[in-house]
């Protein structure tokens, strides 16, 4: 039989189906295609990441979703719209992790395996599976700075409510804090935890972090010294 047509989707394709007059046509990138038989009219119908699992997640000002992954993308959706706003790379480097990263089911090096997320206006701050910090633009995906003070792998990430402050909470079990308008200059770093850091908070005046980690404890930091206030709990409550 001779080949009537040829058809470049960009990707490997996975699945493919077609009614006679039009064609689905799934790709191992994750997007899903819709197209007639001649190749016309084609439109990306669906988006997804591809390489291991989703690890970052958090939402701008205008309500997109921000995601990453194991696959070495950042992405936006629109939720009430029901469509991806847009995608970049994080990064070409290829680096192992100082000492040891998360698990993960992709075969991408730990500089490639992005995990935490956060978004602050134009920045996007993420995590790679290696501790490096990358601060990128939000509409281009240009890099903007880096970060490479974490010992591991970062499982969280929060901006300030003020937006002057970056907290990178690492599983060498500190808290790096960031000075946003500085450059992204290490504004000082917090040091109680037993464990990994798992989870952190801001209070809404920007000088209180309480969090979480790995030994379970809950502990509050003061942000004009940098140092755990074991007051922290009461302090902390509206009166």
């Amino acid at each position: 039989m001779a080949i009537e047509n040829t058809l470049d989707f960009g990707s490997p394709i996975r699945a493919v189906d077609c009614d006679g007059t039009n064609m689905v046509a799934g790709c191992r990138n994750g997007t899903i295609y819709h197209c007639g038989l001649d190749g016309g009219d084609k439109k990306a119908i669906m988006y997804s990441h591809n390489e291991g699992e989703v690890w970052g997640l958090d939402c701008d000002d205008a309500g997109n979703i921000w995601t990453s992954a194991d696959d070495n993308q950042v992405m936006a959706w629109n939720p009430s719209k029901r469509e991806r706003v847009c995608e970049f790379k994080v990064t070409d480097k290829v680096k192992k992790s100082k000492r040891g990263g998360a698990s993960t089911l992709s075969n991408l090096p730990d500089s490639k395996c992005s995990r935490a997320v956060a978004v602050h206006k134009d920045d996007i701050a993420v995590a790679g599976n290696d501790g490096t910090v990358y601060i990128k633009d939000c509409a281009t995906g240009a890099d903007k700075h880096t970060m490479t003070d974490s010992g591991e792998w970062i499982e969280v990430m929060h901006y300030s409510p003020d937006g002057t402050m970056l907290a990178v909470g690492s599983h060498d079990n500190n808290i790096y804090i960031y000075n946003v308008d500085d450059g992204y200059s290490l504004k000082g770093t917090l040091k109680a935890h037993s464990s990994f850091i798992v989870c952190l908070d801001w209070c809404c005046a920007s000088e209180y972090i309480r969090s979480d980690c790995g030994a379970h404890e809950l502990l509050f930091f003061q942000i004009s010294t940098m140092k755990q206030d074991p007051s922290g709990r009461s302090n902390t409550v509206k009166t």
